[in-house]
């Protein structure tokens, strides 16, 4: 249940913010149509950042 929980408020976190909810629709678009691995690893990397942000809020 605990797993669960904090997905959810993960979930939560990125879309609570309509600009970043956004940015994270890019990104994953981004990674779906990258014509390179490199592009692809750039924008994962840059999702990662969204999730380590949203991560921080929930335990904060």
């Amino acid at each position: 249940m605990h797993t669960f929980l904090h997905r959810w408020g993960v979930f939560v976190a990125l879309r609570r913010h309509p600009d970043r909810a956004r940015r994270l629709h890019e990104l994953e678009a981004a990674v779906a149509d990258a014509p390179s691995i490199e592009d692809a690893r750039r924008a994962s990397a840059q999702i990662g950042v969204l999730l380590d942000t949203a991560r921080r809020e929930v335990a904060g």
